[in-house]
């Protein structure tokens, strides 16, 4: 036998098939042999993966001839047949499918472009019964129907084999007896549009399959047994229940290798592929591309202890109600040099979601990107079930309600390691968490782990309810908080967090870097709406999805547009397989007591009453808040702050407390305080503010980049008017706060000119904080030099 270089667990349906014995079949004369070279027009045979034995070749260049041929075969017991059909030449079936008998091994093939067998919507293609064998070879394969039954081209029962080469497959369906031609009605056993298998070995290799429906696996379906499909592709192809493309079932074993699989819809899940009951899938160099489902994994869904493992694959411009992507409910998923992008869910996890406390997503070298969810998780939605990044991305993800790249809810477990998350946002007023959103009952751990550029309208860029620790030299880098007007909702105070940890929240940080944070109070009459894009004036792209249900068909190939995901399918021996997704019950979420309310602030780091945040080693480096407020850290009333070793660098200036309608938004990166004659690092009069990287003197004239006389005409990269307010204290703890500091140090930039006793001033305020605040040592150079006192 020709080596198959393929999975182990194939072994023991090969061994099966070499042991069926039997006399090879004798020379059968024919018509098509007629032309002298007795091989069908100088047909060559072409190796093939199951050794066929030493047989003879037959001839069929028309229907009768393979039909007789085949009737002598099975008539004289034979075990194998080798058939060639002229290239070109096309079989009309005439409501006669090919049936291959137990024990015999049938080979059809063909050279150049191949030949065609056509099944007129009459009959499905081919069966093959348990034991036997089926191998077609640059063959196309058209116009099969499977009434009240599975396999719409061909049907392979259980110990059969089945193998495509070079070959092609389009226009099959599996159907209901009361629907015409060319209509979809269904059965819930209508599965496979092109092949069905129950316990049976498939192989597709080099081939193109297409144009198919079904109930599940509108391509192939298959339950137990393996399938192996390599240097194919799968496209335009619809179920009324789960698997667009693929349905794989009942501890199947499965491998994908450079397979593309393209515009599939499901009205369920699994717009590309349904993984469901111990079914094992390997897929490497493969493609998913615009596939739909109208419940949950646009991309890929699984479920029921499934396992499926993708190595440099990618799943792009997917769309589903929850998992754009990829769904994972009660299942295992490990994605390996993968990326995800372009992919959108009308309710939570645009990427990616995973549910179930079963389900678990391994991501490593792995990128999401440029996803969204009109509700939770543009990136990714954890519904209970764990989830580990290494060495892993997510960018530019964005939501309109909570967690634009991440939202962990109750039970789930997110560990994100040497990973990044960066330009993920909330595009609506009142979305919580930017970069991520811990939900009650949620936990997340970053490691060596990258936060940058995810800007927030209100509620932060990292929101916690539940649990979240930051270690190994993570960082929150170069990310804004504004409040525009709405965050007292809830409570009373209005505020706003870069890292805002609410009541019953817990954030632990140790060796971990914040820089260039920022918060701001913005104004009331910026114009911003509830729904305004962020920043960008653009309005958020839902697709054509609303919250609530579809708003486009999915499968409209096959309902005339009419598709809803409460389709169920029909009621049979599968049941209906709808993924349920719902989050595991959470801690109830508490609101403090009423004497315990929040005050107006704004701080890079806000800890609630109740809240609580444990810093170690952590570095706050040029971040900024406003008054009322803090520079580092705001803490209210019954709010805890534990630290040890925490060091602070302040800035030399303060932030904008207000930027009137119709001015620029300032740049956090340049940041001023009144009256503006004492900077080295802009010499400016009254409320005049300058280009930062242009050193200017009272006269203006000294600057050769920038030598202006007054009225001074600012430079538009950098330009606000309005008033400015001094730098807030680097912490604050309201009366009431628990505080408990170890080691805190205090340093600023050279260039600023703020004394000792005046650096020490700003770090610390409010009557928990100061209340046993004991003041040790100074630098030599602790003045304004840029020195630091402990």
């Amino acid at each position: 036998a020709a080596p198959l270089g393929v999975m182990q667990p194939w072994l023991p349906a090969l061994t099966a098939l070499a042991m069926i014995g039997g006399a090879p079949l004798a020379p059968v004369e024919s018509a098509a042999a007629a032309d002298g070279s007795g091989w069908c027009g100088g047909f060559a045979a072409l190796p093939v993966a199951v050794d066929m034995g030493a047989g003879a070749w037959a001839c069929a260049n028309d229907t009768s001839s393979l039909q007789q041929v085949l009737a002598d075969a099975v008539a004289s017991n034979a075990t194998l047949l080798r058939m060639a059909v002229p290239p070109g030449s096309r079989l009309s079936l005439d409501g006669a499918a090919i049936v291959v008998p137990p024990g015999l091994r049938l080979h059809l093939a063909s050279s150049g472009p191949g030949a065609t067998i056509d099944a007129a919507h009459a009959s499905r293609v081919a069966l093959v019964r348990g034991g036997g064998a089926l191998l077609l070879d640059r063959m196309h394969i058209r116009n099969g129907r499977a009434v009240d039954g599975a396999g719409g081209c061909v049907l392979v029962e259980p110990n059969g084999y089945f193998e495509l080469r070079h070959g092609s497959m389009n226009s099959c369906a599996a159907v209901n007896a009361a629907a015409p031609i060319g209509a979809v009605a269904f059965t819930a056993e209508s599965h496979g549009g092109c092949i069905a298998a129950f316990e049976a070995h498939v192989q597709v290799l080099n081939s193109t399959l297409s144009h198919s429906a079904a109930v599940d696996g509108a391509i192939i379906f298959i339950a137990g047994g393996v399938l192996r499909i390599s240097h194919s592709s799968l496209s335009a192809a619809s179920a009324s229940r789960e698997g667009g493309a693929l349905a794989l079932l009942y501890n199947v074993s499965a491998s994908l290798s450079t397979v593309l699989i393209q515009n599939c819809t499901a009205r369920l899940g699994g717009g590309a592929l349904y993984l469901a009951d111990g079914a094992a899938a390997e897929l490497s160099y493969c493609t998913v591309e615009g596939c739909a489902a109208g419940a949950s994994g646009g991309g890929i869904q699984m479920s029921s202890d499934a396992t499926a493992r993708l190595v440099r694959c990618q799943i792009t411009e997917c769309t589903a109600e929850s998992g754009g992507g990829v769904a994972v409910n009660g299942a295992s998923l490990f994605l390996f040099n993968c990326s995800i992008s372009g992919c959108s869910a009308s309710e939570d996890g645009g990427g990616m979601l995973v549910a179930a406390a079963t389900g678990v997503a391994i991501l490593a070298d792995s990128i999401l990107s440029d996803n969204q969810a009109v509700r939770d998780g543009g990136c990714i939605s954890l519904r209970g079930g764990s989830l580990t990044m290494e060495d892993s991305e997510l960018r530019r993800c964005a939501t309109l309600q909570d967690g634009g790249g991440m939202v962990i809810q109750a039970g789930g477990t997110a560990v994100l390691r040497r990973a990044t998350v960066e330009a993920c946002e909330v595009r609506t007023v009142r979305g919580r968490g930017s970069a991520l959103y811990v939900h009650y009952g949620g936990s997340v751990e970053l490691e060596q782990t990258l936060v940058t550029r995810c800007d927030s309208l209100m509620y932060g860029t990292i929101f916690v309810e539940g649990r979240l620790s930051m270690h190994s030299s993570s960082s929150l880098t170069h990310c804004t908080a504004r409040d525009l007007g709405g965050s007292g909702s809830d409570l009373s105070a209005r505020r706003g967090g870069v890292l805002w940890v609410v009541h019953g929240g817990h954030a632990s940080l140790t060796d971990t870097t914040l820089s260039h944070v920022h918060v701001y109070n913005a104004p009331e009459d910026t114009g911003w709406g509830g729904s305004r894009g962020l920043g960008r004036g653009e309005p958020f792209d839902t697709g054509g999805w609303s919250r609530r249900g579809l708003g486009r068909s999915v499968a409209a190939d096959t309902d005339g547009g009419r598709a809803r995901p409460e389709h169920k399918g029909g009621e049979g021996s599968l049941g209906t397989r709808r993924l349920t997704t719902e989050a595991a019950p959470s801690p109830k979420a508490f609101p403090p007591p009423a004497a315990l309310v929040p005050t107006t602030s704004f701080a890079p780091v806000s800890v609630d009453p109740l809240g609580g945040i444990s810093l170690i080693n952590v570095s706050f480096l040029d971040c900024t808040g406003q008054n009322p407020g803090a520079s580092a850290i705001y803490v209210h009333p019954k709010g805890k702050l534990t630290a040890a070793m925490l060091h602070i660098k302040v800035p030399c200036a303060g932030w904008v407390s207000e930027v009137p309608a119709g001015t620029l938004t300032p740049d956090p990166r340049d940041v001023h305080t009144g009256p503006f004659t004492a900077e080295r690092l802009a010499g400016q009069a009254n409320s005049f503010t300058p280009d930062p990287r242009a050193l200017h003197t009272d006269s203006f004239t000294q600057e050769p980049r920038a030598v202006q006389t007054g009225p001074f005409t600012p430079d538009p990269r950098a330009v606000y008017t309005g008033s400015f307010t001094a730098l807030p204290p680097a912490i604050h703890a309201d009366s009431g706060a628990i505080v408990s500091i170890r080691a805190l140090s205090g340093s600023q930039r050279p260039g600023c000119l703020r004394s000792p006793n005046a650096l020490v001033a700003l770090l610390l305020s409010g009557e928990a904080a100061l209340a046993q605040a004991e003041w040790r040592g100074g630098g030599a150079d602790g003045g304004g030099g840029g020195g630091a006192v402990g």
